[in-house]
């Protein structure tokens, strides 16, 4: 248990064993009506945890429950919820999340946002007892510095004290518990369901690759192209720094971010893959937000998944075929490597004709969804529907009208496959916009093979439109068999001179309990780093700034591998660099968080220095008139190069008596300074220390003194000589 410092300690808020919720269909809030009087428990449950039903019909006594209606904002509901009620004993949300972040209806409140809700977060706090608390049931939203910031701002805003958990809520056979183990102060509620129903609940849904895009960053084993001279695929936030995914330097800010796949300019094309197995067996979920827009409606965008042990270098043709099948344009092009199945999102609607050495469908059809098959098929057409409401694209300008919420589900056993398109863009899915239903995907498309890769490709023609990506979730349906929990290390020198070199070491760790296979390592460099040379292996892509290493083929639980990169760092003193290391594995991770730069022991800051003294130094506070004081000053050099003429001063009060100095030091009485002799001190050498010690006058005032250090060699933080 961990409480945030300067908090009071409590004990945990646990219940052992039982399941982590799962997203499905979503349906409308429960009734419920006004009681004035105090309630041990308020439940409020997002309708898209899976068989929520079982949940609330296993709440404790003296519980009131509001199931959120997903088609209206989920702060405003849970404000005129809990407006019915006063002194309430606890408040439970019951959704999904992430770091800093819980998911609840069509709202996410999130570190970035929650400022915004501050008036009606403080009329939660005014229904709420005076020892009154709120439990985040949402996974990894205490998770890292940004997920206790968050809490301590909720805490803040309500005035109530807050349970969240750092980890997967739910199964301990997922790595995950019932324990909310990082709080802002005491809190007295249980859990607010009957244990026995925890314990029966057994939908899960394990994430095993969650990226939003929305930062100026994506990790992970993205492998991306082109065509055409296109200048995307790439992330639209932050500035144009290198990355495993390229920052387009389009100006959106960090947290507002897209993976922008072409631009509105005609005859475009690119593709992202994400280029490590991911299991099938046990079926697969893909939600994510598709945006078309700025431009006259084409050609659209595929999602597309290929056989496992295929390496892919390139997508399939463009045009029509999306980047997914095969076309006889151009000179022709063969459809993408090892490819299973294609899902068109067509807003020009050619993945549907069988033209340009497509095989089968229709013809083309404009705003809908087209299902084309593998490799062994010919990517042969399996299936179409209309998209219906607002279309594929959007012809209002900017991107917000244009976002279209998808979601792909291939069920284990069954194979069954459906696609959801949120054609009315409202951020709901609901049982109505299901417009693709294959009952058994093998019958018409072969086995499905063990593992997958998936990616996006997109392009433009004559006709142009904006094609991005954000917010993806690749999940599994039923528990993956296999789970292996890679925790990601580096370490390096704290300082460095300026154009010298640097080693940077990184470990990667299976701490289980199952093998890890397929395990990538790679680190994306900052900007103003210059790679060297790097071990074992790995290759330096200059476009990206990132280094990457050959796949580990399997790495047993409670062993390690370590890496190496040498790097030479700016010539500027000062400069801050601070290097992500990322690893991960085809294994389910129950605990992604510890991969990459979430977790800080992934993080390895450097400064660019020469020298950088530290002086402290040690005495008493007060003395009594007429006796001896005596103080202690220590001096270090923790830079990188030799300290050079190393002046110590100490500035105590002009006329004091009995003044005597350590090591050749001098006092100057109408200065009150006093100096000792110059000297160089070696990066890395034990502190030197000098001694004063003077008569502390009888007139009863305070003597100051503040002792420092200078150095003819640079210095990188002088504020702490």
């Amino acid at each position: 248990m961990k409480t945030i410092p300067n908090m009071s300690n409590l004990s945990a808020v646990k219940i052992p064993k039982a399941t982590k919720f799962a997203t499905t269909n979503l349906f409308k809030a429960a009734n419920y009506t006004a009681y004035p009087e105090s309630k041990t428990y308020l439940v409020v449950v997002d309708s898209r945890v899976e068989n929520y039903e079982e949940l609330i019909r296993g709440v404790k006594p003296g519980s009131e429950v509001l199931v959120l209606d997903p088609t209206r904002d989920a702060i405003a509901q849970i404000t005129e919820f809990l407006g019915h009620y006063h002194s309430i004993n606890s408040l439970h949300v019951v959704s999904h999340g992430r770091e800093a972040a819980v998911a609840i209806g069509r709202t996410e409140l999130n570190i970035d946002n929650v400022e915004t809700y501050s008036s009606q977060l403080q009329q939660w706090g005014k229904a709420l007892g005076s020892q009154g608390s709120i439990l985040l049931y949402g996974c990894n939203v205490a998770a890292g510095e940004s997920g206790i910031k968050f809490i301590e701002k909720l805490s803040e805003l309500t005035g109530a004290n807050i349970a969240a958990s750092r980890n997967l809520t739910g199964s301990a056979a997922l790595g995950g518990d019932w324990e909310l183990e990082i709080t802002t102060g005491q809190i007295d509620a249980e859990l607010a369901f009957k244990p026995e129903v925890l314990e029966a609940y057994t939908s899960v849904l394990a994430t095993l690759v969650a990226e939003t895009f929305v930062g100026a960053t994506a990790l992970g084993p993205w492998i991306y192209g082109t065509s055409n001279g296109a200048a995307n695929p790439g992330l639209t936030a932050g500035g144009t720094a290198t990355g495993i995914i390229p920052a387009l330097g389009t100006g959106d800010a960090v947290g507002s971010g897209t993976l922008r796949l072409t631009s509105a300019v005609g005859d475009q094309a690119a593709f992202v893959i994400y280029d490590n197995p991911i299991a099938a067996t046990e079926g697969i979920k893909v939600t994510f937000d598709l945006f078309a827009y700025g431009g006259n409606g084409a050609d659209g965008v595929s999602f597309f998944l290929i056989d496992g042990t295929t390496t892919p270098t390139a997508a399939g043709g463009f045009g029509g075929s999306l980047g997914y099948a095969q076309t006889s344009a151009n000179g022709g092009v063969p459809g993408i490597a090892g490819g299973y199945l294609g899902i068109g999102l067509d807003e020009f609607g050619n993945f549907a004709n069988p033209t340009e050495s497509r095989v089968g469908g229709p013809g083309a059809i404009q705003d809908s969804i087209t299902v084309r098959g593998s490799l062994a098929t010919n990517y042969g057409f399996l299936a179409n529907a209309p998209v219906g409401g607002l279309g594929v694209d959007s012809t209002v300008p900017g991107r917000a009208a244009a976002r279209r919420k998808v979601q792909i589900t291939l069920q284990p056993t069954t194979n069954q496959l459906t696609v959801a398109f949120d054609s009315n863009n409202d951020g709901v899915l609901v049982p109505a916009e299901t417009i693709i239903n294959i009952p058994n995907l093998t019958t018409v498309n072969g086995a499905i093979p063990p593992t997958f890769k998936f990616g996006f490709a997109s392009s433009t023609g004559g006709s142009t439109n904006i094609h991005e990506i954000a917010n993806l979730v690749v999940e599994s349906i039923n528990p993956p068999l296999l789970q292996a929990d890679i925790v990601t290390t580096k370490v390096s020198p704290q300082f460095a001179a300026p154009n010298s070199n640097i080693t940077y070491t990184i470990s990667s760790t299976n701490n289980g309990p199952s093998p890890a296979a397929n395990v990538l390592i790679q680190d994306p460099l900052p900007a103003g780093l210059t790679f060297v040379s790097a071990s074992d292996g790995g290759t330096f892509n200059a476009a990206t700034g990132a280094v990457t290493w050959p796949l580990v083929a399997s790495l047993a639980s409670g062993t390690s591998v370590t890496r190496t990169i040498v790097a030479t760092v700016p010539g500027t003193l000062g400069a801050s660099l601070t290097n992500t290391a990322f690893s991960n594995s085809s294994t389910f991770d129950p605990n992604p968080l510890n991969n990459n730069g979430s977790s800080t022991v992934s993080q390895s800051p450097v400064t660019v220095a020469l020298a950088d003294l530290v002086t402290t130094k040690i005495g008493p506070a007060t003395a009594i008139a007429g006796t001896t004081v005596s103080y202690i000053i220590s001096t270090v050099n923790n830079g990188p190069s030799t300290a050079t003429n190393v002046t110590v001063t100490d500035t105590i009060v002009p006329g004091l008596t009995g003044v005597v100095a350590s090591n050749g030091g001098t006092y100057n009485g109408t200065t009150g300074i006093v100096t000792f002799p110059a000297i160089n001190i070696l990066s890395g050498a034990p502190a030197v220390e000098n001694t004063i010690s003077f008569v502390a006058p009888t007139t009863g005032a305070s003597v100051s003194n503040t002792a420092s250090s200078t150095s003819a060699t640079p210095d990188s933080n002088p504020a702490n000589n």
